[in-house]
């Protein structure tokens, strides 16, 4: 790899977060039916006012949690849908059940208040509860706002159509920005401030809210043990030599002559050598079989769920997989670019083993319909060896010239290859960056 790469400083640059991927539910049945997410939520309320123990706490605080991000994933995936529509009847009954459904979930969530508002809930206890409404109330605010930045900016709506809806969201935001003051929520945004205590508290209470859908892990190198085995041959075998040059030397030359000094001199040297050499191939032959971590994913009761494994290797482009080479060279220029040679390939494969009758056991009132792998990469080591981000041109026009700036972008080209037993698929992304960082991501739709 150019300028020292390392796979240490791959893995500094990596993080990588495992958790279960949220529930699907619509946000129409959030509230609705007698096995929706909030009439599960209303007995797990009834239960601890009953009966307060450690374990119904414990439960009754993950309730509040996984309400939380159903209701987020379902807002946001509505959202979405609406954006993606392009009739117009469509996006008018959308939009109405977003706002009746949106008011009827927080009304009801917020009733649940009354329940745990008793004398053997402690103030400790009822925060939770106090979490999760005004997490719902920014949530609220939040996507609101899309919603009413996309009306504003689409071709698709005449100026009665916007001022109508955009003045029904406006009201959602103002009547959740009132009820957060009311109830001493201090995540209020002001107008002439940084906004550093509400960018803060959103953040922490997105964390405390997600938390339940995230998993535990445990990381540790891989084939150690092996590793350790071989090495103790390498140098058993090394020693054999040694010993065996110290052996012969002796019955040739006698003890304590100096061709016998010479010959054991010599044969502890090569001993070194052998050792380093045997060390070096067996190295390569672990690490060409074997993967640099193994994580081992724990539910929340210390239940082994799975494995994760992974591995990081610098590539020639000759030794790519004919289908990778496909996928990258799919327009001329950047087949062009893969040809001068400039490019360099980091390989980092991701394997994952799930324990499906434990996964089924973890949460019994939602399914669990599989787990989101989040990884995180930070391009910093990148940045620092990228030229200047403005280059000058110089210009032609009306017979006048002149000099302007250009953008300097450098392209990294990413290709990720999804494998289930035999079934394959690809994906394939351009990220234009420059010193300055990313400018754009871009997908790549024609593949193969």
């Amino acid at each position: 790899m150019n300028y020292g790469y390392k796979k240490t400083d791959f893995y500094n640059n990596i993080q990588s977060y495992i958790r279960f991927k949220t529930p699907t539910v619509l946000l129409q049945n959030i509230a609705n039916g007698t096995n929706s997410p909030l009439e599960i939520l209303k007995n797990k309320f009834e239960e601890i006012v009953k009966e307060n123990n450690k374990d119904k706490l414990l439960n009754y605080e993950h309730q509040i949690q996984m309400f939380c991000s159903i209701l987020k994933s379902s807002i946001r995936d509505y959202v979405y849908f609406i954006t993606e529509k392009k009739v117009l009847e469509d996006i008018k009954h959308l939009l109405n059940n977003y706002i009746d459904n949106l008011k009827d979930v927080s009304l009801k969530y917020r009733q649940l208040r009354t329940i745990i508002t008793v004398p053997t809930i402690s103030d400790k206890e009822f925060i939770k509860y106090c979490f999760g409404d005004e997490y719902i109330s920014l949530t609220t605010e939040f996507y609101s706002y899309e919603l009413y930045e996309y009306i504003e900016k689409s071709s698709l709506f005449d100026d009665e159509f916007k001022k109508f809806y955009q003045k029904k969201l406006i009201e959602i935001v103002q009547f959740e920005t009132n009820y957060r003051k009311q109830h001493n929520y201090t995540s209020i945004k002001e107008k002439n401030s940084d906004n550093e205590e509400f960018t803060y508290r959103k953040s922490v209470l997105k964390k405390y809210i997600a938390s339940i859908l995230y998993l535990n892990t445990r990381i540790k190198e891989e084939g150690k043990f092996i590793e350790q085995l071989l090495y103790s041959i390498a140098a058993g075998v090394a020693m054999i030599f040694a010993t065996g040059a110290a052996f012969l030397s002796q019955q040739t030359y006698g003890n304590l002559t100096y061709p016998f000094f010479v010959a054991l001199v010599v044969s502890y040297m090569f001993k070194d050598r052998i050792k380093e050499l045997m060390r070096i191939y067996f190295n390569s032959k672990i690490h060409k079989n074997l993967f640099d971590h193994k994580t081992n994913i724990y539910s929340e009761n210390k239940n082994k769920l799975g494995i994760s494994k992974e591995r990081v290797t610098f590539l020639k482009k000759n030794h790519l997989s004919p289908s990778i080479i496909k996928v990258r060279n799919i327009d001329h220029i950047t087949e062009l670019d893969n040809r001068s040679g400039s490019e360099d390939v980091i390989f980092y494969r991701k394997y994952i083993k799930i324990h499906s009758n434990e996964f089924k056991k973890y949460y019994n009132n939602f399914p669990m319909e599989g787990i989101n792998d989040i990884i995180r990469f930070s391009i910093t080591d990148f940045l620092k060896r990228m030229d200047n981000p403005e280059v000058l041109l110089h210009y032609y026009e009306d017979e006048n010239y002149k000099r302007i700036v250009a953008d300097k972008v450098y392209h990294v080209n990413m290709i990720i290859k999804y494998k289930l037993e035999n079934e394959e698929s690809f994906k394939r992304f351009r990220i234009v960056l420059n010193r300055n960082g990313i400018k754009r991501i871009e997908k790549i739709e024609k593949i193969g």
